[in-house]
């Protein structure tokens, strides 16, 4: 979550100056000096399957994604904010059809936290829940496997850490800038150099994790290094910035590449930061380039909100934006609101840049938070939130505006007439009203921040396929007993956070690709993973350990199954996992629907099965409650809840049946309880879940214990499908 905007005079005066540029000498020249986008099929048929929900438990805003080149194991990471002073690192190993979230030490209860990543030093300098970063070491000379991991704590630290898969070990450590002109450090980014081949004027250490950072109240942009990545050395480099983004590391020279604002928020540009070439053993970062690539259009500027950057195989890198009109409609200018791309090749060292290119078109009038990955040569995708709404500033209006997720699917990307291909991602709005971009001063204009500043697209490094991380707020969740939703404390919407993958098409290595079908009515698990610590394990649990799910209708009635391998001794399931409760839950996203307070919101329906101590059970179904919890950005939704009787949920039947090799429940759910859903509509990420709790679902979850991260623990899932409803 970028703070920049009330906690950083420099940034601020910059954008004062630069208002005042606008003012007084009249800014002209849009950023497409006349260049045209040939909008046609860059690709035909790409499809995506259904949206898989990376954390069914905790929400939270700009979510990260990485995966791994090694194993295909899929990372995900964000911030869970400052009340909680923890961020949240969740793993894949199944291709990101599931995740679990990565902590230490391993849990042995329900009563303790699974998203617990600690820091070897006094807890003063171990607060997090702010910013956080990934990168892997897995390509090039030493390919270690390693992933990098950083949560921003207070402006002042990074809290670091590392993760290896394979051996199940978590290193944990702490960066604080040795610049004595420094006051903090803000968003942080990575960026991994392995080449494939030693360069011949460089004899240093390989791997180098890179981290590059905004200086709160310093010079500037700062850039550390390291090569265990728990230790950095720091800031070598100081370079002064308008606007940070993020950064990319060309492999063949180990130059770090930054996407900025140079003088200001009027203008995107490059920033190289490189070597000493006198000194071929040291891996610092010593020098800095500075290199324009756009100046923006009158009346906008480039916070909506990072410019990113990203390059491909063929070493040619891409730079995105937005032309946010602070105040304006994007009804009111066509260069309003819109994203845009630049390119520069490396024959050029990066120097000479294309004229910016606008990628983004109708019915994506208004749109924010471009991310980019790219490809094979002249392959990129750029993904964006959009509206359709032209008439209202997306950041400061709240008009109950419906936003989709987009891509922007570019081939010939590097050349004059490239070919672009806008898909709309999302079958549902994924978020309704404004889309706060004032970083922490949302809170002084009452707006909507629960998306935080950015999501996220990737590549599948075996397939070629593009990988959309994004958040989810449709379900406008607000705690029961929190104060009224009227955008002044506490904001509707958990942030959930989804990632969809590319399962049919022509990838971005230019091949194609396949996947599970998006749609069924039924799906299948592997046995043996429901392990309990879900990340350290070993062993399994089979009254957990989910089987199959599905779903189909029955007059008046759904009747959902759910199966493990075993249900003939539930009293384990507690004692393995020592929990009050043990939960078999499955949920999905509803139709819209027009709440008489809220507006359309979609929510999350679930039926479920608990089982309790002394071989009681109940059967419960319903909509989804949440745990809000505060931090700089006011307070929202961060947990994700599926209560029983007397806590949101409402008592229905389940009878407990025996299939071929395994046992199931079957769930009569009323229609009712679940938003009336008719024959043939779509029950949207079906998915199912079992859940070890500290204490029964019909007791709410109580804040503190949401603050520390005890939270139902997932021991197995299953996701997902788009279900289409019928007997």
């Amino acid at each position: 979550m970028d703070a920049r905007s009330s906690r950083n005079p420099r940034a601020r005066r910059a954008w004062l100056a630069a208002v005042a540029a606008i003012l007084t000498l009249g800014l002209t020249g849009a950023p497409n000096a006349g260049a045209v986008a040939r909008h046609a099929v860059a690709t035909t048929g790409i499809g995506f399957s259904s949206p898989a929900v990376v954390d069914p438990v905790h929400s939270y805003g700009e979510p990260d994604v990485r995966i791994s080149a090694d194993d295909g194991a899929v990372y995900a990471s964000g911030p869970w904010g400052t009340g909680t002073q923890r961020s949240i690192w969740n793993l894949s190993v199944d291709g990101g059809r599931t995740f679990r979230p990565l902590h230490n030490p391993p849990i042995t209860t329900a009563a303790q936290s699974d998203s617990q990543i600690p820091c070897p030093v006094p807890v003063a300098q171990c607060v997090g829940g702010g910013d956080t970063e990934l990168s892997i070491d897995d390509h090039g000379l030493a390919n270690t496997g390693t992933v990098y991991y950083a949560d921003l704590a207070a402006l002042e630290a990074l809290k670091t850490a590392t993760w290896d898969d394979a051996t199940k070990t978590m290193g944990q450590g702490v960066y604080t800038s040795s610049d004595p002109q420094n006051n903090g450090i803000d968003r942080q980014w990575f960026a991994t150099w392995d080449p494939a081949a030693r360069p011949t004027d460089y004899t240093g250490p390989l791997p180098v994790n890179y981290l590059i950072y905004l200086e709160v109240a310093g010079t500037g942009e700062g850039a550390a290094y390291s090569t265990d990545g728990l230790n950095y050395t720091g800031p070598t480099e100081s370079v002064p910035i308008g606007l940070d983004g993020n950064v990319a590391v060309d492999q063949q020279t180990g130059d770090v590449l930054e996407a900025a604002g140079l003088s200001g928020l009027s203008d995107i540009g490059l920033i190289i930061y490189s070597r000493d070439p006198a000194n071929p053993g040291d891996p610092a970062l010593m020098k800095s380039q500075t290199i324009p690539i756009a100046t923006l259009p009158a009346e906008t500027d480039a916070r909506g909100l990072f410019p990113v950057i990203a390059m491909d195989s063929a070493r040619n890198a891409y730079v995105t934006w937005v032309t946010r009109a602070s105040g304006h409609s994007a009804s009111e200018n066509p260069d309003y609101w819109q994203i845009w791309y630049s390119h520069a090749s490396a024959a050029t060292g990066w120097t000479q840049w294309s004229a910016p290119l606008k990628v983004s078109s109708g019915p994506a009038a208004a749109n924010v938070m471009p991310w980019i990955t790219a490809g094979a040569a002249g392959r990129i995708a750029i993904v964006y939130y959009g509206t359709a709404d032209a008439t209202d500033d997306p950041s400061q209006t709240d008009a109950h505006q419906p936003w989709f997720v987009y891509a922007n699917v570019i081939t010939g990307a590097d050349t004059p007439a490239p070919a672009l291909h806008q898909i709309q991602v999302t079958r549902h709005p994924n978020h309704y009203g404004t889309i706060c971009l004032e970083g922490t001063g949302c809170i002084a204009v009452q707006g909507n921040r629960n998306m935080a500043d950015f999501f996220q697209d990737g590549v599948d490094p075996a397939t070629g396929a593009l990988e959309i991380i994004y958040n989810d707020t449709s379900n406008q969740l607000l705690q029961g007993d929190a104060p009224p939703p009227v955008q002044t404390l506490d904001h509707p919407g958990a942030p959930a956070v989804m990632l969809v993958k590319q399962n049919r098409g022509v990838g971005l290595f230019g091949t194609n690709v396949s996947g599970p079908p998006t749609t069924g009515t039924a799906m299948k698990d592997p046995s043996g993973d429901a392990l309990f610590d879900p990340v350290f394990g070993p062993d399994n649990v089979p009254e957990l350990d989910i089987k199959m799910v599905r779903v189909r209708s029955s007059g008046a009635n759904l009747v959902v199954d759910l199966g493990t391998s075993s249900l003939a001794d539930l009293g384990h399931a507690l004692a393995a996992t020592g929990a009050g409760a043990v939960d078999f839950v499955v949920r999905w996203i509803g139709q819209s629907f027009d709440d008489p307070v809220q507006g359309l919101e979609n929510p999350i329906y679930y039926a479920a099965v608990e089982a309790l101590p002394g071989g009681v059970t109940q059967a419960f179904a319903g909509t989804a409650t949440s745990i809000d919890l505060c931090s700089v950005s006011a307070c929202n939704p961060h947990v994700v809840d599926y209560g029983g009787p007397g806590n949101g949920g409402t008592a229905v039947t389940a009878t407990l049946k025996h299939g071929t090799g395994f046992d199931y429940w079957e769930m009569v759910v009323p229609r009712s309880l679940v938003g009336n859903p008719v024959d043939g509509s779509i029950l949207e990420s079906l998915s199912a879940f079992t859940f070890a709790r500290k204490q029964s679902a019909s007791i709410q979850i109580p804040n503190p214990d949401a603050e520390a991260g005890i939270t139902p623990v997932q021991v197995d899932g299953v996701c997902c499908i788009e279900a289409r409803l019928g007997p």
